[in-house]
C-alpha cells in the first residue's frame, strides 16, 4: 500500500470512475542485466499488481534473455498480469515493434523507466493516444550533466510532456522544478526495497564485494582494484579476496590490470552475479560510485545480509552512512581504509 500511495497511481483513478483498477504498464531495457533500478521498480510494481493489473514490457530483449534478467534480478513477479518481450535490437524496429507491444496491452497508465531515445518517441505517440505517461528517473548522470552545463534541450521538451516525472534524487528536485516549469507533476521516491526472504546475513567469509550490473567509469570499479593492487600482500596474509562483479565497458582492462599486476590469486571477477548468492557471505560492500550511492538497492541488500559498508562521500551518500556499519571516505585514499580495514577484522 505505501509503494501505490508513493507512486500516485490511485491519483488516475479518476480516469476510470467505474472501475476499482486501473491497467499499467511498466517498460524497462533488457539488453543489459538488470541491475539495482530495475530490482527496485519490479518489486515496487509486484506490490502495486496485487490492486492493479501491472503489465512488464522488457525491450531490446530475447525471450531466453528475459528470463535469465528475471532469475538474475531474483525478484518475485507474481503479481503481473504479463511479462512481455521486444526482441529487436535495431533502433527504429525495435521502438516500432515496442510501441505495438504497449497498443496491445492498451494500458490506462505507462510508467516508463529513465528518459533514452525510444521514450523520446513513446511519449509523444501515447499522449496521441490518449495515454497517461510517467518517467521514473533514477539516472544522475542527466542531473550531472545539466550541473556543468550542457543540459539537453531535448530531454527537457519529453520531460515536459511527460504526465508525471519521479526521481529517485531528492537533491535534483530543486533543478527539475525549474526545468519543468511547472508543467509536470514532480515527485520524488527515494525509497528502495528489498526482499528479507532472500537478503539475509550467512556464513561469513573473507571477501570485499564490489557489485554493479555494468561496469561503467562512473561506477568507478578501477579504484576496489587499485586498492587491492596496493593491499595485496596484506589481503594474502590474512586471506581475503576482492570480487568484482558485472560486465560492461571497464571490464576487459580491469582483467588486463589484474594480469599484469599479478594479483589473480587475490581478485576476481566473476562477472554477472546474483546478488542474494554473493552479499550473505560477503564482509564488505564497496560502493565507489563518482556520483552518488544514495539510494541504493545493492547496499540496502548488503545491509539486510550484515555487510559493512565502504561508501565514497559522493552525492547524498551521507544519508545512509553511520559508524555502526559503514565508513564514509573521499574518492581517492580507498587503499588506506581497506588496509586499516583487513589489519583490524577480527
Amino acid at each position: 500500500m505505501a509503494s501505490k500511495n508513493t507512486w500516485q497511481i490511485d491519483r488516475y483513478q479518476q480516469m476510470k470512475p467505474g472501475s476499482k483498477s486501473l491497467s499499467v504498464a511498466l517498460t524497462l531495457r533488457g539488453d543489459m542485466p538488470f541491475g539495482g533500478a530495475e530490482r527496485r521498480l519490479l518489486r515496487i510494481f509486484n506490490e502495486i499488481g496485487i490492486t492493479h493489473r501491472v503489465s512488464v514490457l522488457v525491450r531490446a530483449c530475447l525471450k531466453t534473455e528475459l528470463q535469465n534478467r528475471l532469475d538474475q534480478a531474483a525478484c518475485c513477479t507474481d503479481n503481473f498480469s504479463e511479462i512481455r518481450f521486444s526482441a529487436p535490437k535495431d533502433k527504429i524496429i525495435g521502438t516500432l515493434d515496442s510501441l505495438r507491444q504497449l497498443m496491445a496491452i492498451n494500458p490506462d497508465v505507462i510508467i516508463s523507466f529513465d528518459a533514452g531515445p525510444f521514450n523520446r518517441v513513446m511519449v509523444r505517440w501515447m499522449h496521441f493516444l490518449g495515454k497517461h505517461v510517467v518517467l521514473t528517473i533514477a539516472n544522475d548522470l542527466y542531473y550531472d550533466e545539466a550541473m556543468k552545463g550542457t543540459e539537453n534541450q531535448a530531454l527537457r521538451r519529453l520531460l515536459q510532456k511527460a504526465d508525471h516525472i519521479d526521481l529517485l534524487y531528492p537533491r535534483q528536485e530543486r533543478y527539475y522544478r525549474k526545468l519543468l516549469q511547472g508543467k509536470t507533476v514532480l515527485t520524488v521516491t527515494p525509497g528502495t526495497f528489498t526482499d528479507l526472504r532472500l537478503f539475509q546475513p550467512g556464513k561469513k567469509e573473507r571477501l570485499f564485494v564490489f557489485i554493479a550490473a555494468r561496469l561503467e567509469d562512473y561506477k568507478n570499479p578501477r579504484m576496489v582494484l587499485e586498492a587491492a593492487i596496493k593491499c595485496a600482500p596484506m589481503l594474502r596474509k590474512r586471506g581475503y579476496k576482492v570480487l568484482i562483479c558485472g560486465k560492461g565497458w571497464e571490464e576487459d582492462a580491469l582483467r588486463q590490470m589484474i594480469r599484469e599486476r599479478g594479483v589473480s590469486d587475490v581478485v576476481e571477477m566473476p562477472g554477472y552475479v546474483k546478488p542474494h548468492e554473493i552479499l550473505p557471505r560477503a564482509n564488505v560492500l564497496c560502493a565507489t560510485n563518482l556520483i552518488n550511492n544514495y539510494p541504493s538497492q545493492t547496499i540496502a541488500e548488503a545491509a539486510a545480509c550484515g555487510c559493512f559498508l565502504i561508501a565514497t562521500e559522493v552525492g547524498e551518500t551521507y544519508r545512509i552512512l553511520d559508524d555502526s556499519y559503514s565508513v564514509g571516505i573521499p574518492p581517492q585514499p580507498f587503499r588506506l581504509w581497506l588496509k586499516k580495514w583487513v589489519g583490524t577484522w577480527n
